[in-house]
């Protein structure tokens, strides 16, 4: 017998939500996670890990992508409050 999904359950688990969505023929994709709404936090992560391979591969236009996307990062980690991810981001920037 498959594992039990929280939808599977009357209730479910607070805050958990189905991040597959039906295809109309029958099987199931997931959904973009970095553009839905209960994913804030997860934005600014991605953007900072992208970032940080960027840096690492260091190709032709990789510095420049990456200063952007740590931007965003850092704005996001501001508005969200998280000063720990915030520094991590900025001690990228430095090293740029």
């Amino acid at each position: 017998m498959p594992p039990r999904r929280p939808s599977d359950n009357k209730v479910g688990v607070a805050g958990w939500q189905d991040t597959t969505e039906q295809r109309p023929d029958g099987t199931r994709t997931l959904k973009n996670p970095v553009t839905q709404g209960n994913r804030v936090i997860e934005q600014p992560e991605v953007r900072r890990w992208y970032a940080r391979m960027l840096m690492d591969r260091a190709a032709s236009g990789d510095r420049d992508k990456a200063r952007g996307l740590l931007a965003e990062a850092l704005a996001a980690y501001r508005e969200i409050g998280m000063p720990r991810h915030q520094a991590m981001a900025e001690e990228l920037l430095s090293r740029m």
